[in-house]
């Protein structure tokens, strides 16, 4: 009698061997019956007759006993470790079947698990990261107009945000009199008193020479009245002018207190000066 060559077996009556079925090997002559033809383990595949199992194409996948292999669904990728296709991770896809690995989404997308492509950030969202599984509002004094934002854009100096999440410059509010506001901030800040601002401002103004306000949140200085006088920028009140000087104008300086001439005097905080009575000097 000849032995049944490998991938195949006889029955009792030893009268023809019989080839294995797919799915299943033998790698030793002489098998004497369909328990010779063994299983092929997860994993790999065999076609009918075969003397062993050959390993699934890379991004693909059996289970026990089956014949051939399947490619790895979209948003999977085949496990070595589990002989099986995996979910791709959150912050990371696969597009079109029989894949090996997962790809991280880029900066500016985001995606849940198992998916086989990355969504774009939504307008008033960003993402800087790559691999992200979600996407960030933009802080407040910041907005994103488009899709996909990688970084949000900061409102302009002179103008606030206090809300997150918003989609456009136009968003971006501008500062009232008297308050100001550096690039990107959430809220304009108060001028102090000795200083002003007109509406949009980026900063406050000192008040010149001459001029002053003793308000926070001014619009504007109010000039020194006569007989008084501002003799530094940022002045938040006006110093009278002494005895014996005078100043007509409005917001004067130091130098515009002039001596009274002589035959006439003028108490402190004088616009003028007056002539001596009779018998005095």
């Amino acid at each position: 009698c000849i032995p049944c060559p490998v991938g195949t077996y006889s029955d009792l009556n030893g009268t023809v061997c019989t080839n294995c079925k797919a799915g299943t090997s033998n790698p030793t002559p002489g098998g004497t019956s369909s328990s010779a033809c063994i299983s092929c383990p997860a994993g790999f595949f065999s076609g009918e007759g075969s003397s062993s199992c050959a390993k699934c194409p890379a991004g693909s996948y059996t289970s026990l006993g089956w014949v051939g292999c399947i490619p790895c669904p979209t948003g999977t990728m085949y496990d070595n470790g589990t002989s099986s296709c995996k979910s791709c991770s959150p912050g990371s896809y696969a597009s079109g079947t029989g894949n090996t690995e997962c790809k991280k989404c880029s900066a500016g997308t985001f995606s849940y698990e198992g998916q086989g492509a990355c969504k774009e950030c939504k307008a008033g969202e960003y993402q800087t990261a790559e691999g992200a599984d979600h996407c960030d509002l933009c802080p407040q004094g910041a907005f994103s107009s488009s899709s996909g934002a990688t970084t949000c854009t900061q409102c302009d100096a002179g103008t606030y945000n206090n809300h997150t999440g918003i989609t456009s410059k136009a968003d971006c509010k501008g500062c009232k009199e008297g308050t100001f506001s550096l690039k990107g901030t959430s809220n304009c800040g108060i001028c102090q008193p000795g200083e002003f601002s007109l509406a949009g401002a980026t900063s406050c103004t000192p008040c010149s020479i001459g001029t002053f306000t003793a308000n926070y949140s001014a619009s504007s200085c109010t000039p020194c009245p006569p007989g008084s006088y501002a003799d530094v920028p940022k002045s938040i009140s006006c110093n009278l002018c002494r005895e014996g000087t005078a100043n007509p104008k409005q917001g004067g300086s130091l130098k515009d207190c002039v001596s009274c001439p002589p035959g006439q005097f003028s108490p402190n905080g004088s616009s003028e000066c007056y002539i001596s009575p009779p018998g005095s000097y």
